[in-house]
């Protein structure tokens, strides 16, 4: 039987640049069975794998998809030693593989990904040297220096850098150490919602004179609320607080502590702002102490068995005037009712716990002690209290 070689029509297709339609001869399946270039599957036709690697990607049924003019793709090697066998890859495998190979980086190509690794790599390396010059002093902390200056801003906001402006902040002299301060001026508040930057500016604080840092100061005003409740924020606030209520160099803290009494008892409950209540408490004057202690006292039993303000209350247990102190205690302690209330609660007992270094309040609570104990046996946390008072009275 001959064997008639069909050419399919050829559909119109519009022009569209550099691309040429080819043409595919079809052969029926039939005339074809057991040869190596065509795929046979239940008498239907598929393109000649060859043709395919010559000529671009071909559809099932006969359709063509066009080839940029001069464009060659290439048919792998295992495709044609499976043409060679008489087991021509199908023509989904086939495409997939040419796709594969099409988009394969070349040999010693980097990606984005790997400069990007190497680039972190080398920022690491050099920061490393940097540190180490540092440390080592003399014309080497002198020729890091240098380098450092002028770019403290751009290092500090970097997760590898900052440890070298911090290194430096350590190891300079007041002076050098306060230029490279300075230049974080005007950039404070955005230093201090930064992973990384924040350090920074508590180092500073942390390693300058008060004198020094009053800068620092000066952009927390305005902002300071808002900036305690910040996870980094209360570091910064609480440092400041600190520092440069207890050194009376700086007029602008009595402001800053101004701005932070005026929302004390939302700030004793915040689980980041608490921290900057109980700096006030430390180290702010007199009249200072008796605001918060007085905030407090506004609601003092809620503020007592608050997760965060129950630090809070113990701290003006201990840091307030005398008569501040005696106030606190005596709601908190002054009656068994109060007693059991305040160690029923899972923060609350904290502070019951504390009733001990009282001495005076302590004597006093043996009074009703008797009547309370068989109520606080009756808790987890009045068992506990009990078992502190039982070790202190030993």
């Amino acid at each position: 039987m001959a064997c008639s070689l069909q050419m399919p029509q050829i559909p119109q297709m519009p022009n569209s640049g550099n691309v040429t339609w080819v043409p595919v001869m079809m052969v029926p399946a039939n005339m074809m069975s057991g040869q190596a270039t065509p795929m046979v599957m239940s008498g239907q036709c598929t393109p000649n794998p060859m043709m395919m690697g010559m000529c671009g990607q071909m559809i099932p049924n006969g359709c063509m998809t066009p080839v940029p003019n001069g464009c060659m793709t290439p048919v792998p090697n295992a495709c044609m030693m499976q043409i060679a066998n008489g087991m021509a890859p199908s023509p989904m495998k086939y495409q997939a593989e040419i796709s594969n190979t099409s988009t394969a980086l070349p040999s010693g190509a980097c990606s984005e990904t790997a400069s990007d690794v190497d680039e972190s790599e080398d920022t690491a390396e050099a920061c490393a040297e940097l540190i180490e010059q540092l440390e080592a002093g003399g014309e080497s902390h002198v020729a890091a220096i240098e380098a450092i200056t002028g770019s403290v801003v751009d290092l500090a906001f970097d997760a590898t850098a900052c440890r070298v402006v911090q290194k430096a902040l350590e190891t300079a002299d007041v002076e050098v150490a306060t230029s490279l301060a300075q230049e974080m001026e005007g950039h404070i508040q955005e230093a201090i919602k930064c992973p990384h930057a924040n350090h920074v500016v508590q180092k500073l604080l942390d390693n300058l004179p008060a004198d020094r840092t009053t800068f620092v100061v000066q952009e927390l005003l305005g902002a300071a609320v808002e900036l305690s409740k910040h996870r980094y924020g209360c570091r910064v606030v609480s440092r400041a607080v600190k520092i440069h209520a207890s050194s009376y160099s700086c007029a602008e803290v009595g402001t800053l502590i101004d701005e932070l009494l005026t929302e004390t008892a939302e700030l004793s409950r915040h689980t980041f702002a608490h921290y900057v209540v109980e700096a006030m408490l430390d180290s702010g004057s007199a009249d200072h102490t008796h605001e918060v202690a007085c905030a407090l006292r506004m609601d003092l039993m809620r503020h007592a068995k608050n997760r965060s303000a129950t630090y809070v209350v113990e701290k003006a247990l201990f840091c307030c005037d005398a008569h501040d102190q005696e106030a606190i205690a005596s709601e908190l302690f002054g009656t068994a009712e109060a007693l059991l209330e305040l160690t029923e609660n899972q923060f609350g007992c904290h502070l019951a716990k504390v009733l001990p270094q009282l001495e005076s309040h302590f004597q006093r609570a043996h009074k009703y002690l008797p009547q309370a104990t068989p109520l606080l046996q009756k808790s987890k946390y009045g068992r506990r209290v009990l078992q502190e008072y039982s070790q202190h009275m030993q």
